[in-house]
């Protein structure tokens, strides 16, 4: 009996002190990951010549979050686009302002980071969705692909 108690008092301690080290973060520290999708809009000020674009942010979760929050140091809060100090040129930048090889530079205005971003991802996995369909015609029929985002303009701007 003695070891009955013993071994149920080591048992509530280990999933006492368990639930302690998972629910350790300070309500600050926690990450908030929005879930589903959200609307992309342009800055405040600027008037958009296509509707806004819904972004599916949960079918992203394979990725990095440093794919696209790419100033992020894994400990403040992250942040959108946007923000001042990364995407937040309003209007184009002319190609004489552009330093050659200033990538940062060159996407400053927000419009081009998201093409550039999105569109650059969706090819590329367009190319490895051609590459894996050549071997599964030749192997395994069953495996299933995953699904590349849009490459035109309608494919993202969707009318109301």
């Amino acid at each position: 009996m003695h070891k009955l108690r013993v071994v149920g008092l080591v048992l509530i301690i280990i999933t006492f002190g368990f639930t302690l080290i998972v629910s350790g973060q300070d309500a600050v520290d926690e990450i908030c990951v929005p879930m589903g999708s959200f609307s992309i809009e342009p800055p405040e000020g600027v008037t958009a010549r296509r509707p806004s674009v819904e972004f599916p942010h949960s079918s992203h979760f394979d990725y990095s979050c440093k794919t696209c929050h790419h100033k992020w140091d894994f400990e403040g809060p992250i942040v959108g686009c946007t923000t001042s100090g990364c995407h937040d040129a309003v209007e184009p930048i002319k190609k004489s302002e552009k330093p050659s090889g200033d990538q940062l530079v060159a996407t400053r205005y927000y419009k081009d980071a998201y093409h550039q971003q999105c569109l650059e991802c969706h090819k590329e996995i367009n190319k490895q969705n051609l590459l894996a369909e050549k071997k599964l015609r030749l192997s395994d029929a069953g495996t299933k692909i995953r699904k590349a985002g849009p490459l035109n303009c309608k494919g993202c701007h969707k009318e109301e």
